[in-house]
């Protein structure tokens, strides 16, 4: 075996002793680069009419304009196996004496439900959430933004915040499909997993991702570029959007059933978007 690295490249050439060869190359991830998805800007009510045209999507909505990455990879780790063999089960042995449910970890629909508990609670994961709703989407787009938080993205030259659209019914119809982290092949993944624990999953019409990729935008692109698209709406309008996805009923107290979501929903009737 022979090979070596030029730039973001790792060249490989193999022989063997049966008389077979090949040769590969890898590229090294960059999901710090600019994004290269074709993003469209609009305002809200252009979003609103064009969402109709995006049947058997799914989307996520991101208040910076950065690349898809779970935070599993945010956080600097990239040994799935070793995750998957020790975090997952140094976990299930703290919080089983705090759940209802005993989770079977033996059981896929069920890891993955424990796996997506972990997530809702802010331990890393290589887990994206993605929502059926274009709407809820947007709620999360939008909901932190506060019109101190506005000017400061202002200044910092971020007028925009983003919703990703992934056409489910091409990607998943097309790429293979796993639901193990640990596995040794490529991949971005919608898997189904169960709302064991987690009330928030039925409201916020919950989508799960799983991947073991860095760079998800990049794979993505690479295999079906045709699937994931972007839109961009002015930072300017998220009072006018925090308005009317309350006329929809999509609220803080909506999507986070338990007091803070009630909590946050007060707080926006009765001070206003402060």
């Amino acid at each position: 075996m022979s090979g070596g690295i030029e730039g973001d490249h790792l060249n490989i050439a193999w022989s063997t002793d049966i008389d077979t060869k090949g040769e590969g190359t890898l590229k090294r991830s960059n999901s710090n680069s600019s994004s290269k998805i074709k993003a469209y800007k609009m305002s809200w009510i252009d979003y609103k009419s064009k969402i109709p045209e995006s049947e058997g999507c799914v989307f996520r909505g991101q208040d910076v304009i950065t690349k898809l990455s779970t935070s599993f990879h945010r956080n600097n780790r990239f040994d799935l196996y070793r995750y998957d063999s020790e975090d997952i089960n140094e976990a299930h042995k703290i919080l089983s004496n705090q759940t209802r449910h005993f989770f079977q970890l033996d059981q896929g629909n069920q890891r993955g439900a424990f796996l997506n508990l972990l997530q809702h609670h802010g331990y890393p994961t290589p887990l994206l959430d993605w929502t059926n709703s274009p709407y809820v989407a947007a709620f999360f787009a939008f909901h932190n933004l506060t019109k101190e938080a506005i000017k400061t993205k202002i200044k910092e030259g971020q007028d925009h915040v983003r919703i990703f659209v992934l056409d489910n019914n091409h990607w998943s119809s097309r790429i293979n499909q796993f639901s193990d982290m640990a596995t040794h092949i490529n991949h971005v993944s919608i898997i189904d997993c169960l709302a064991l624990e987690n009330p928030r999953a039925g409201p916020q019409q919950a989508v799960t991702m799983l991947t073991n990729m860095v760079d998800i935008e990049e794979h993505i692109l690479n295999l079906a570029p045709e699937s994931l698209t972007a839109f961009d709406i002015p930072i300017t309008e998220a009072e006018k959007v925090m308005s009317d996805l309350g006329l929809m009923g999509i609220t803080s107290s909506s999507l986070f059933p338990g007091i803070d979501g009630a909590c946050n929903w007060l707080k926006l009737k009765n001070f206003g978007f402060t």
